[in-house]
C-alpha cells in the first residue's frame, strides 16, 4: 500500500526542483505532496507555480499552495503559514517532512497536532553550525527532540548533536545537498576561448569565479581586495568572473572602479541552468570568501576546486565538500594575505591538474548528488 508524505516548506526554491522531480518520480512505496508558498520574500527564484495545476504525467506536482507571511517584517524573520493547519488536519497522509527552524512558528505549533494525530515528524534542517548562543542552542535542541527523524545537511551538525548526549537512538541521516547537474554540457576548447574573449580583455590570464547571491554573507568585497593586492603587491594578475545578483552588487562595482580593475572583472549577472556551467567552464578556481553554500557544488560539479574561510562555526554545511589541499583550501578568515596566497597556489599550472578535477567530481558523485539524497529520504521514511 502506497503511503503519502507532506513536504512542508515556506516556499520551494528553483535550485531544488531536481530533488522534487526525483521524489515525485521515485517508486519506493511513498508518494509526495508539497505544501508551501509559490513566492519568496527574499528574491530567491522559486519553482513555477503552474506545476501545481499541471498533470503529474506532464511533470506537475501535487502541491497545496499556502501563503507564507513575515508578520514582523524581514528584520525579525518569524514565518507564519496559517494555511498549513488546514492541510494537516485532513489526516490523509502518513508522515511530514518540515524545515526544522525555531523561526517557523507555524511548524512549531503543528508539532502537538501531529503528535496527537500520531503522524511521524521529520525535520530537514541545517541543525547546528556551532555559532549558537546558549538560549538559541537550547531552543534548537528542544525543537529537534520533538522529531521522529532528522535529515541533516552535514556531518558537523550530526557531531554537535551527538556530543550533546541528548539524542540517544534518535535516527539522524546526513543528506547533504545537490544541484541539477543534468544541465552540464561539455564545452569545447574553442567555445571556452571565445567566451573568454567576450568577457575579458586579457584572455591568457587564469579565471577565478564566484557564483551565488551577492550579499554581505558571501564577502565578495574581500575577493575584489584580494585581486587588487595580488596585482599591486605581487604583480600576479588573474581575471575575476562574478555570477549573480544581490544587494551588494553596486558596492562591488564601485570597488572595482575605485581600484581600476575594470579590465580584470566581469559581472555576468544572474544566470540559471545550462548557461551557468558554460560560464563556469572557463574558470580554474572558485572563491567564496564568506560562507560557501551551494557555490561549492556549482564549481566542483565541473571539477573546479573551491576556496572559502576556515571558521567552521559560521560556515554553511557545504564547506565539508572542501578537503584542504585536495578539492580546494580554507584561508584564515579575515586575513587578506592568506586568501591571496591560497588563490596563487591554486591558479598555478602545476596544481590545477586532471587529478584535482577527478577528486572534485568524485565528491559530487558520491555525496552531493540527487541520487544520494533520494536514497537517504527512502531510508528515512521506510525506517519511521
Amino acid at each position: 500500500m502506497t503511503k503519502k508524505c507532506l513536504i512542508i516548506y515556506p516556499f520551494f526554491a528553483y535550485y531544488r526542483k531536481h530533488i522534487f522531480d526525483a521524489l515525485f518520480a521515485a517508486n519506493f512505496g511513498w508518494e509526495f505532496e508539497l505544501v508551501g508558498d509559490s513566492v519568496n520574500t527574499y528574491g530567491i527564484k522559486g519553482i513555477d507555480p503552474n506545476l501545481a495545476i499541471t498533470p503529474k504525467k506532464k511533470g506537475g506536482y501535487a502541491w497545496t499552495i499556502v501563503k507564507n507571511y513575515l508578520p514582523f517584517g524581514k528584520r525579525i524573520p518569524f514565518h507564519w503559514q496559517p494555511g498549513v493547519f488546514a492541510r494537516i488536519l485532513k489526516k490523509d497522509y502518513d508522515a511530514v517532512i518540515m524545515m526544522g527552524s525555531i523561526s517557523y512558528l507555524t511548524y512549531i505549533l503543528c508539532i502537538p497536532i501531529l503528535k496527537y494525530l500520531k503522524i511521524p515528524i521529520v525535520f530537514w534542517t541545517h541543525g547546528f553550525l556551532g555559532k549558537d548562543k546558549k538560549l538559541i542552542k537550547y531552543l534548537r535542541h528542544l525543537l529537534y527532540l520533538q522529531s521522529d527523524s532528522l535529515l541533516l545537511y552535514g556531518k558537523r551538525a550530526n557531531q554537535i548533536m551527538d556530543s550533546s548526549g541528548l539524542y540517544g537512538r534518535k535516527k539522524k541521516y546526513i543528506i547533504y545537498n545537490s544541484l541539477d547537474y543534468s544541465q552540464i554540457k561539455p564545452s569545447a576548447a574553442g567555445d571556452k576561448e571565445e567566451l573568454k574573449r567576450e568577457l575579458f580583455k586579457y584572455t591568457g590570464l587564469p579565471v577565478v569565479v564566484a557564483v551565488g547571491r551577492i550579499n554581505k554573507e558571501k564577502k565578495l568585497d574581500f575577493l575584489v581586495k584580494a585581486l587588487a593586492q595580488s596585482i599591486n603587491k605581487y604583480q600576479k594578475e588573474f581575471n575575476l568572473l562574478i555570477i549573480g545578483e544581490g544587494p551588494e552588487l553596486s558596492v562591488l562595482k564601485g570597488m572595482v572602479r575605485k581600484n581600476s580593475l575594470e579590465d580584470y572583472v566581469n559581472f555576468a549577472g544572474e544566470i540559471y541552468g545550462e548557461r551557468v556551467y558554460k560560464y563556469l567552464s572557463i574558470a580554474k578556481l572558485s572563491v567564496i570568501p564568506g560562507n560557501v553554500g551551494l557555490s561549492a557544488m556549482h564549481a566542483m560539479a565541473l571539477g573546479i576546486p573551491v576556496i572559502s574561510h576556515n571558521n567552521f562555526n559560521i560556515q554553511m554545511p557545504e564547506f565539508e565538500a572542501i578537503e584542504d589541499g585536495v578539492t580546494g583550501s580554507f584561508y584564515k578568515e579575515g586575513n587578506l594575505e592568506s586568501l591571496v596566497l591560497k588563490i596563487h597556489y591554486w591558479i598555478s599550472e602545476s596544481i590545477c591538474s586532471e587529478k584535482t578535477k577527478q577528486r572534485c567530481l568524485s565528491v559530487i558523485s558520491s555525496k552531493y548528488h540527487v541520487n544520494y539524497q533520494i536514497k537517504v529520504v527512502k531510508e528515512c521514511l521506510q525506517n519511521l
